[in-house]
């Protein structure tokens, strides 16, 4: 009698949940911190997939460009996180009113550096340049500072799962690539005068 094979039950993946620090400040250099918002969709995704609670990241991440409303969702972003580390038992950085103003000012900064490439109300080419700096680094603090405490609670939480490195989405180099037409339409304004001339930037005459 042909004895009955045994189904074997494959391991559960590992949760690729873990967002690498240098990552965090690389991409919201590149990006002119406007990695933000796939970091709000990826974020979430993982606290959605994690925790089992009702969300949904994209819709979550888009609330983030609404004026006013979106400064709610950094706030209720931020609290999530917070309290989930809280619960836990550890200790958190995660301050959602300060999250709220850095993102405030962030974002007012670099809305104000894109909407310069139609409205040219802005003529100084350093002016222009500190806004986009400024911006990228208040991002880049922010969201370093914050998936730093978010890495230690899914590594203390799903350590039995050996959560790993999430991997880099298409969204990651989609705002990589417009950072990056950002931070090349800045420099040229810099350093060519012959580029704002062409683009009528301060009537071409910062030499």
């Amino acid at each position: 009698m042909r004895e009955r094979s045994r189904s074997t039950r494959l391991p559960e993946p590992s949760p690729l949940v873990l967002i690498p620090i240098p990552r965090v400040i690389i991409l919201s250099i590149l990006s002119a911190g406007l990695y933000l918002y796939y970091w709000a969709y990826i974020t979430w995704k993982h606290y959605r997939d994690q925790t089992g609670e009702i969300a949904y990241p994209l819709w979550h991440a888009l609330a983030f460009v609404i004026p006013v409303y979106g400064y709610f969702r950094v706030h209720a972003h931020m609290r999530v996180y917070g309290e989930l580390l809280l619960d836990h038992g550890m200790k958190t950085s995660i301050n959602p009113v300060r999250a709220v103003f850095t993102v405030s000012i962030a974002v007012g900064l670099i809305d104000a550096a894109i909407l310069n490439f139609w409205t040219q109300t802005i003529y100084d080419p350093i002016v222009l340049l500190s806004f986009v700096i400024i911006s990228t680094v208040a991002i880049m603090w922010l969201l370093a500072s914050t998936q730093n405490n978010i890495n230690r609670y899914w590594e203390s939480v799903l350590f039995t799962k050996s959560p790993i490195r999430a991997r880099i989405g298409i969204g990651e180099v989609i705002f990589v690539v417009v950072g990056l037409l950002m931070w090349t339409h800045t420099a040229l304004i810099m350093f060519s005068g012959y580029y704002r001339y062409q683009t009528g930037f301060g009537y071409g005459g910062f030499w």
